[in-house]
């Protein structure tokens, strides 16, 4: 795990820490203190310039860089150089650290959990409990007491949830274990989730989330033995609401089942799996959303990480995706028209009262995307090549004359 300098070349940390030196002193007995109210600005400032590790915890990356910054401080550091080797110290120390067992226990709207009752995965083991939450993490009742929304972080008809990992630090582990949860979650999700649905009722319904698989209220962190890591702290989604739990027949079950292999099975085997597995996290995570705008932002940002990773350029992604379909044409300008909206609401502000046809026209591209991936993961070298694959002309006509020319470049420089 590593820390380092933000690649964007118009950043200069060095103009911050010049401010921060002025406004900091180094007391007799070692310690560091800096006066005015500069610094809260200055800190924001800098810290947005590092990039740290995608592992650490927003928590952690703040401590090491309190600690760095204090180092440098102290050891009359004046360079940019010089106070990330403050931070790079600090990260040693953190890699340093044996990483401990935590479980971390939550729920999920589903009558019987996942459609599998145990995942075993890199980061962890997920399990599903159907048949009630283990005595030994009942600890959890302590928070009761500041548990404020008026729906229960735990419904009878939710299916408690463990996650079981390592980690050097809890507050990292935590968002790991969150991470992988949402991971497994978007994965099923791509498969039960409506494919569409039109709300002729109430504001309600328009403000429920589209994922049929939401987590429950609270999420608390547990040593193996099941006493409470943190008595003090619990997390928890502030737009939580109890919804009616999935139930899944046992043929939709097996067809789940089979969706989720197929995924895993060929993530194993992609080069760019990474970036492939953020992008149904991010999926996931938008359709969590109860403010259907937000949804088509976030939505579409998990389709272009994934269809156009660093190209930054929404074009490509209404090229690549349509071309998935013999009707191509159609569904340009299906994309075209979700694309419109998107940033009418990015740049505009133009909003309307229900997006949900939207939503639902994303996630229907962004499955058709990532099956095609997983799906050709052999027959490419990574999403960059099977992206670019997307950007052929689809005249027979045209393709035909590409050949012809390819042949002859191959012809010429070939030797005799």
């Amino acid at each position: 795990m590593k820390v380092s300098w933000k690649t964007n070349k118009k950043l200069k940390p060095q103009v911050i820490l010049d401010r921060l030196r002025k406004c900091s002193s180094v007391g007799q007995d070692g310690r560091v203190s800096f006066n005015g109210f500069d610094k809260f600005e200055l800190d924001s400032v800098l810290f947005t310039m590092i990039e740290f590790h995608k592992t650490f915890s927003y928590h952690t990356a703040q401590q090491i860089y309190s600690r760095g910054l204090s180092a440098w401080v102290a050891s009359e550091g004046t360079t940019a150089d010089r106070f990330l080797e403050s931070l790079k110290a600090e990260v040693l120390v953190y890699n340093k650290q044996v990483p401990e067992d935590f479980v971390l226990v939550t729920s999920i709207s589903a009558v019987a959990g996942f459609p599998l009752r145990k995942i075993k995965l890199e980061g962890g083991v997920i399990e599903s409990c159907p048949g009630g939450l283990p005595k030994k993490y009942e600890t959890r009742t302590y928070h009761d007491k500041r548990w404020k929304s008026s729906s229960p972080h735990l419904p009878d008809s939710y299916c408690p949830v463990l996650v079981r990992f390592k980690s050097k630090n809890p507050m990292d582990g935590v968002e790991h274990a969150l991470y992988e949860l949402d991971f497994v979650r978007g994965i099923f999700s791509l498969d039960v989730n409506s494919a569409f649905s039109i709300s002729l009722a109430m504001q309600t319904f328009k403000r429920a989330p589209i994922n049929k698989l939401t987590l429950g209220g609270m999420h608390s962190l547990h040593q193996k033995s099941g006493k409470l890591q943190d008595k003090n702290i619990f997390w928890y989604d502030p737009n939580y609401s109890e919804r009616k739990s999935l139930e899944l027949t046992d043929e939709k079950n097996a067809q789940a089942v089979r969706f989720f292999e197929f995924v895993i099975g060929a993530l194993s085997r992609h080069k760019d799996a990474h970036i492939i597995k953020d992008a149904i996290v991010r999926y996931v995570r938008a359709f969590d959303e109860v403010d259907k705008n937000s949804t088509v932002q976030r939505a579409w940002a998990a389709l272009e990480s994934m269809m156009a990773p660093g190209e930054n350029n929404t074009d490509l992604i209404v090229g690549r995706c349509s071309f998935l379909y013999a009707e191509r044409e159609y569904y340009r300008q299906v994309l075209e028209h979700v694309k419109e909206y998107r940033n009418r609401n990015v740049h505009l502000g133009h909003a309307i009262e229900d997006p949900s046809p939207h939503c639902y026209q994303i996630q229907k591209f962004f499955r058709r995307a990532l099956i095609f991936h997983l799906r050709e993961v052999d027959n490419f070298k990574g999403l960059q090549e099977s992206n670019k694959f997307l950007d052929s002309s689809d005249s027979i006509v045209e393709l035909g004359r590409q050949r012809d020319l390819i042949d002859k470049v191959i012809s010429f420089i070939t030797p005799p």
